[in-house]
């Protein structure tokens, strides 16, 4: 998609998932019409939506969404949900509109992975090479005139399987980095809609009467990473350092201007069913932090830069951090990327071991599988725990709730106590929009459902 950061939105448009998640969090088939699991979740039954055809023609049906899980599970690929998927040992297709995951065990949470932003529907026998140079989806919306950094226009599919949808014939996607721009842009009218407007905008927002905000908390993180594979954060006493020297009340109000929650090094949301609601919280407590400087042989402080990007308040973050920390001895030089190239060049590399990052809200199970899974391609931080792999492998496959949650309980401990991850805040998602749009919804997760949307004039 030609930027990382909106490839999600641009895929949501023009591409259809098996299954997508609701704004209250239930499933909803989609491409699907139903699933079923057998008596222990190990093998998953699909009834495929007949009807949807793809925009450059052919219908949508079993063999595509074999195809595209196929695919994922391919290593070569090297797709981010691989890892998490990889439990799923065979997929037939009997019928042209139905499939058969078998499993290596039970699974209860299948039904919610497919609705992974890494598993829109591709047509079947699509390349790699086409996917990343045109669109092949069978959406609400149809890819037009597309340049990355500046605009990229949508047309109405008219042919989209919900007869009606979408609402309005055009969507026009403009790259803003500048929040000051984007803020200007709806505030006059020359914009409708802004996802992202920034926290501090949103006093000036409330006061103009053509502009409505709708806020809804999420799990969704900003967090700082340590490269824990390699020195100098293989030492967990630097690590716990900078987990006691950073005061989150001070960093959440300086970024999220009293929005959102502390998060506490976890990426499990306070809202989740797997929240361990008796987990204790970590708070400010300098002479600890220096404490494990000296225990990490630091005894004069440290040094270090801190690798960020002016988008999804990750730069804010940065400079709140540096402050933060200051009074233990951390010394921050705060590095402020490009961010059209930032996930390419800085995260995840070897230049820069510690680093800001931002997560989309996601069940506690798709975060920790994605984030926190030994060898995980999105596995920031490089962290390898053989016993939270076991647990969460134990997770997936156990029926009963309670034990679910306690292997999450334990999950939690463990990040809490080896801390590869600053998880400072949960970011509400916030959207707003001028007054003739209707139907704008803040989804918890990473949707808009822009087909539902309608302008009154």
């Amino acid at each position: 998609m030609g930027l990382s950061e909106g490839s999600n939105l641009y895929s949501e448009l023009t591409y259809d998932n098996a299954i997508v998640t609701d704004f209250d969090g239930e499933l909803m088939p989609w491409a699907l019409e139903s699933w079923s699991a057998n008596a222990d979740a190990s093998q998953y039954t699909l009834k495929v939506r007949q009807g949807i055809t793809f925009h450059r023609g052919g219908e949508q049906n079993a063999k595509d969404i074999k195809f595209t899980f196929d695919r994922i599970l391919d290593e070569a690929t090297a797709s981010p949900l691989q890892g998490v998927i990889d439990f799923i040992t065979n997929i037939a297709t009997p019928d042209d509109y139905t499939l058969v995951f078998d499993l290596e065990g039970p699974n209860a949470f299948l039904p919610g992975l497919l609705t992974d932003y890494h598993a829109r529907i591709l047509p079947d026998g699509v390349t790699s090479e086409e996917i990343t140079t045109g669109e092949y989806g069978a959406g609400a919306f149809i890819l037009g005139e597309h340049n990355p950094a500046e605009r990229t226009v949508m047309h109405r599919n008219p042919n989209y399987w919900r007869i009606g949808y979408p609402f309005v014939d055009q969507v026009i996607l403009f790259y803003m980095p500048e929040i000051t721009t984007r803020v200007e842009a709806i505030k006059s009218g020359a914009i409708d809609v802004v996802f992202d407007p920034g926290f501090g905008a949103l006093d000036t927002l409330e006061a103009n009467p053509n502009v409505i905000i709708n806020e809804v908390a999420s799990a969704g993180v900003r967090v700082l990473d340590f490269h824990t594979n390699r020195e100098p954060f293989n030492n967990k006493n630097l690590r716990k350092a900078f987990q006691y020297a950073v005061n989150r009340d001070f960093v959440r109000e300086a970024v999220l201007f009293g929005h959102g929650a502390n998060a506490n090094d976890h990426p499990v949301g306070t809202g989740d069913e797997y929240y361990w609601d008796e987990q204790p919280i970590i708070s400010q407590d300098i002479a600890r932090a220096k404490e494990y400087l000296t225990l990490a042989g630091y005894p004069d402080g440290f040094d270090i830069v801190l690798h960020t990007t002016d988008m999804a308040e990750k730069l804010d973050m940065a400079l709140a951090f540096k402050e933060s920390v200051a009074p233990a001895g951390i010394r921050v030089e705060v590095s402020n990327n490009d961010p059209t190239t930032y996930w390419e060049e800085f995260w995840m590399n070897e230049c820069c071991p510690f680093v800001a990052s931002s997560w989309s809200g996601r069940p506690a199970n798709q975060a920790l599988d994605v984030q926190m899974r030994s060898g995980g391609v999105w596995n920031e931080s490089y962290y390898s725990n053989p016993r939270l792999d076991e647990l969460l492998d134990m997770a997936n496959s156990q029926p009963d709730i309670t034990l679910r949650k306690a292997y999450f309980q334990e999950i939690q401990e463990i990040l809490i106590e080896d801390v590869p991850v600053l998880y400072l805040m949960h970011t509400p998602v916030i959207v707003t929009h001028r007054s003739r749009m209707m139907d704008v919804r803040a989804h918890p997760r990473v949707e808009t459902f822009i087909e539902n949307w309608w302008i009154s004039d």
